[in-house]
């Protein structure tokens, strides 16, 4: 019997997942110059005020992809990526991104990284 409920479970998993796991998937594209980038913080901001936060440090330099789950409203909210490289600068790039609960959510920062 245990068997056949995993089996019908892990059919209909891609339906049943959004209701189980609320969490978004934010998956940052870095670009080619991903290397360069020792610390990244991102910002998720809906109407002018902070949700949530977080920094990431690459003493080694980043990754070219960067994947960060966080619980999330639905709906369209801002991204403030502070972006601080090797030589020591940092700035900031502002993304427009539609979440939904279970979903993963690609965002391109390359060229600012």
């Amino acid at each position: 019997m245990a068997v056949g409920t995993t089996v019908v479970l892990l059919q209909f998993w891609p339906l049943v997942e959004p209701l189980v796991s609320p969490d978004t998937v934010v998956e940052l594209d870095l670009g080619p110059g991903h290397a360069e980038v020792v610390e990244l913080r991102l910002i998720y901001m809906l109407e002018g005020e902070e949700l949530r936060g977080v920094s990431f440090q690459f003493s080694s330099g980043a990754p070219a992809r960067v994947q960060h789950r966080v619980s999330l409203p639905t709906g369209e909210l801002e991204l403030h990526c502070v972006v601080r490289g090797r030589d020591g600068a940092s700035h900031v790039l502002t993304r427009k991104l539609r979440t939904s609960a279970g979903r993963r959510v690609r965002i391109s920062i390359a060229g600012g990284a």
